[in-house]
């Protein structure tokens, strides 16, 4: 029986390049949990939120990365923060 292991959304050390060329890791899943919770349109992603906030990872879904792009587009997040959060999320 082979043993699977469930693909992650983790958003809780998240590698950000600095403006000298220095990386730095930076815990994004409370931000965005709290952020994308109050708008989620399915279980999946008020599950996805709950999740990311108590654990800084959750189940990865199609559904979940769609929701937090879309809130990352509508929040004006800018460019650096924004492309390491989405190589994060895949």
């Amino acid at each position: 029986m082979e043993n699977k292991e469930k693909r992650m959304i983790d958003l809780s050390e998240i590698d950000v390049m600095e403006v000298d060329g220095q990386h730095s890791k930076v815990d994004m899943s409370k931000d965005i949990s709290r952020n994308l919770y109050p708008q989620a349109q399915s279980l999946e992603v008020v599950t996805g939120c709950l999740d990311l906030f108590k654990n800084g990872k959750c189940e990865y879904s199609d559904e979940m990365r769609d929701a937090i792009i879309t809130l990352l587009e509508s929040s004006g997040t800018g460019y650096v923060l924004k492309t390491a959060i989405q190589a994060a999320i895949g």
